[in-house]
C-alpha cells in the first residue's frame, strides 16, 4: 500500500513540475483555451432556443434588419428589463453573416469564451500568482459545467462579451500603470464603456481597480481615484439605466416584500456560500434556482446554516499563505457577486450560474492560498476537479442542445414551482403543439393561481384551440391580477374583434398601447377599425405608425391601398399594391390588374 502511495506522490510531484514549466508559463492560456474550444465544441451543432433566444433574436426585428435606424433604436431603448445595445448590435452583425444558423451564432460565443480563458490565465499571471496557479484558475474558468450556461445559451452572449471587455480593460490597466498616456486612458475608458453597453454587471469595473490598487500598493491614492473618478461616474450611471429598465419590466421586488428582515441576512450569506458548494460539486446545476419559501416566517434549514460561511472565511485566513492574495481574491468574489446578492432587491433566483461566470477563477486560488494543506493534495484536488468538470460539462452540454431537451430539465427540477411549466407550454405553443400547451399551462395555473403570466398563457392555449370564451375569462383574470401586463389586452382586443364588437376591441388595443407603445400589430388593428368606420385617413395614420415601430406585411399594404383608393389617391394605392406584390401577397396581382393597368 505505501508503494501505492508512493507511486501517486511521485506522479503528482512530477505533474506539478510540468504545470511550472516555461511551456505552460508561456503558453498555459492558449492550451487552456483550446481545451475549453474543444470541450464546448458540439455547441455549434446545437439549435435556437425559446427561452429568450426568440425575444433576443429569432423575434426580434429590431436585431434581425441591420439598419442605422434599428441601431439606433436599439441604443435609446431597454429590451425586456436589460439595456445591452452593444450585445444586440452585435447579434444583429452575426444574423448579417449567418442569417438563421444557430451554428454560427453558437460559434462566436464559444470563440469569445476561448478567448476569455486565455485572458484570465494572463491576468491571474500579473496579479502575482504562479504560472502553474494561473493555468489550474484558466482550466477551472474554461472547462466547469457551471460555464455551460453561459456559453452554450445564446441569451447569455451578453455575460462572455460584457466579460471579454472587463477581462481586457482589467489586463490593459497594467498596461497604463507602465505608461500613463492620455491614449492609453482613453482605451482603458472604452473598454470599459463597451462592457457597460454589453451587460450592466460591467459596472462593477472601477471598484476592482481600487482593489487592484491597494493589492499591488500603488500608494498614489489620490491621484488614482480622480483618474477614475469618469469610469466610476458611468459607472453609476449605467447602473440607474439598468435599475430602471429591470424596474420597468418589474423583474426586481423590494426583498422585504418578500422576507422579514431577520431572514435577509441568511439569504445574503446563503448566496455567498452557493457558488463554492457548486464549485465543489458541480453535478447539482440547475437552469433556474427557485427563491425559497419562507414558512411561519422561517427559511429552509439550509439557509441558517450557511453561517457556517463566516467560520470558513475566518479559516482561509488564519491559515492562508499570504493574507494580502486572500482579501484580494476575497474582494474580488464579493464585489462580482454584489451586484446579485439579496441585501435590498430581489430577483425571481436565489442564484443562477451564469453569474459565477466572471468570479469563477476565484475558487481554485482561494484553494490553492491555504498553506496547511500539502501542495500535491491542493493540485491533486483541482486535478480531479478538471477531470469532473471535463465529464459533468460533456454531459450538462445536452441539457442546452435545443427547447426541448431545455424546457424537459427545467420541468424535472421544477421543486414545485410553476415557471417551468409555463416556459414549456409557451414554447409548446410556438411549436404549434397546442393541447401539448394546454396541459402544461394549466398546471401551471393549479400551482400558482394568482400569476397573470401563467392566466395569460393558459388563456393563450385555450384561444389557440378555439375555446374562445374560456380564453376570454383567463384573460380577464390576468388583468385582474395584473393590470400592467400588455398581452391580455392586445388579445381582447382581436377577440372582441372578431366577434364585430369594435369598440371594446379598440379600448382594449389603446390599453395595450398604454403599455407597449411600439407594438406594430396593434396599430395595424387599429387601423383595421378605423376602415370598418370609413375614417381612411385615421386608418392610414395608425398603418404609418405600424411601419414605424417594424411591423411590416403584405396585408397592411394592401389595407394601406385599399385606403388610398377611397381617399382617390390611386398612384399611392398602386404604390402599395406593387409594394404588398415585392413581399408575397398572392392578392396583389388582381389589385394591380383592377386598379393600375
Amino acid at each position: 500500500m505505501l508503494e501505492v502511495f508512493d507511486c501517486v506522490y511521485k506522479t503528482m510531484k512530477t505533474l506539478i513540475s510540468l504545470f511550472d514549466s516555461e511551456f505552460i508559463k508561456k503558453f498555459g492560456g492558449l492550451l487552456g483555451g483550446l481545451l475549453a474550444f474543444f470541450l464546448f465544441s458540439k455547441v455549434i451543432f446545437f439549435g435556437f432556443s425559446n427561452y429568450d433566444d426568440n425575444i433576443y433574436l429569432t423575434s426580434n426585428e429590431f436585431v434581425k434588419n441591420l439598419t442605422l435606424t434599428n441601431i439606433a433604436y436599439i441604443f435609446t431603448h431597454q429590451f425586456y428589463g436589460h439595456y445591452f445595445p452593444i450585445t444586440l448590435t452585435f447579434t444583429s452583425f452575426q444574423y448579417f453573416f449567418f442569417g438563421d444558423w444557430a451554428g454560427g451564432y453558437h460559434l462566436m460565443n464559444l470563440l469569445v469564451h476561448t478567448l476569455n480563458t486565455i485572458l484570465v490565465f494572463e491576468l491571474i499571471k500579473k496579479f502575482r500568482f504562479k504560472p502553474s496557479e494561473a493555468f489550474f484558475a484558466a482550466l477551472v474558468f474554461g472547462l466547469h459545467p457551471i460555464q455551460v450556461e453561459t456559453v452554450a445559451w445564446l441569451g447569455a452572449t451578453n455575460n462572455v462579451l460584457a466579460t471579454f471587455f472587463m477581462l481586457s480593460a482589467w489586463l490593459f490597466y497594467f498596461v497604463y500603470l507602465e505608461k500613463k498616456t492620455l491614449f492609453n486612458y482613453l482605451i482603458l475608458l472604452t473598454l470599459f464603456l463597451v462592457g457597460c453597453l454589453s451587460k450592466s454587471s460591467a459596472i462593477v469595473f472601477p471598484i476592482l481597480l481600487f482593489i487592484i490598487d491597494i493589492y499591488l500598493e500603488n500608494k498614489a491614492y489620490v491621484k488614482a481615484f480622480l483618474l477614475k473618478l469618469p469610469l466610476l461616474v458611468f459607472s453609476v450611471l449605467f447602473g440607474l439605466i439598468s435599475v430602471k429598465a429591470a424596474n420597468h419590466f418589474g423583474s426586481l421586488a423590494p426583498v422585504l416584500e418578500s422576507y422579514s428582515w431577520f431572514n435577509v441576512p441568511f439569504l445574503v450569506l446563503y448566496q455567498l456560500c452557493f457558488y463554492g458548494v457548486l464549485f465543489i460539486m458541480p453535478f447539482r446545476l440547475k437552469i433556474r434556482y427557485n427563491n425559497p419559501i419562507e414558512v411561519n416566517g422561517l427559511l429552509p434549514i439550509e439557509y441558517y446554516a450557511a453561517v457556517i460561511f463566516i467560520f470558513i472565511i475566518v479559516g482561509i485566513f488564519l491559515y492562508s499563505k499570504s493574507k494580502k492574495q486572500l482579501l484580494f481574491l476575497l474582494s474580488w468574489f464579493i464585489v462580482a457577486v454584489g451586484l446579485t446578492l439579496k441585501f435590498r432587491y430581489s430577483t425571481n433566483v436565489i442564484g443562477a450560474d451564469r453569474y459565477a461566470y466572471f468570479f469563477l477563477p476565484v475558487f481554485p486560488l482561494l484553494l490553492l492560498n491555504i498553506k496547511s494543506i500539502n501542495k500535491y493534495f491542493k493540485y491533486g484536488f483541482l486535478l480531479l476537479i478538471v477531470f469532473i468538470s471535463v465529464v459533468f460539462t460533456f454531459q450538462r452540454l445536452e441539457v442546452w442542445r435545443n427547447s426541448k431537451t431545455l424546457f424537459q430539465d427545467l420541468v424535472e427540477n421544477a421543486d414545485g414551482d410553476s415557471k417551468p411549466f409555463l416556459f414549456r407550454g409557451l414554447n409548446f405553443i410556438k411549436e404549434k403543439q397546442y393541447e401539448a400547451a394546454l396541459i402544461d399551462l394549466e398546471t401551471a395555473v393549479k400551482i400558482d393561481s394568482t400569476s397573470a403570466k401563467n392566466r395569460n398563457a393558459f388563456a393563450t392555449a385555450n384561444l389557440l384551440l378555439d375555446k374562445k370564451q374560456e380564453a376570454k375569462s383567463q384573460y380577464k383574470k390576468a388583468i385582474e391580477l395584473d393590470p400592467k401586463l400588455p398581452n391580455p389586452y392586445f388579445h381582447l382586443g382581436n377577440i372582441y374583434g372578431a366577434e364585430a364588437e369594435y369598440q371594446k376591441s379598440e379600448q382594449y388595443f389603446l390599453k395595450h398601447l398604454e403599455l407597449n407603445p411600439s407594438h406594430g400589430e396593434t396599430y395595424f388593428w387599429l387601423g383595421n377599425i378605423r376602415i370598418i368606420d370609413e375614417n381612411y385617413f385615421g386608418a392610414l395614420q395608425q398603418y404609418k405608425k405600424a411601419e414605424e415601430h417594424n411591423y411590416l406585411t403584405p396585408a397592411l399594404q394592401i389595407n394601406k391601398g385599399y385606403c388610398y383608393l377611397n381617399l382617390e389617391e390611386n398612384a399611392k394605392a398602386c404604390a402599395a399594391f406593387i409594394k404588398a406584390k415585392e413581399m408575397g401577397s398572392p392578392n396583389a396581382d388582381a389589385l394591380i390588374a383592377k386598379h393600375c393597368i
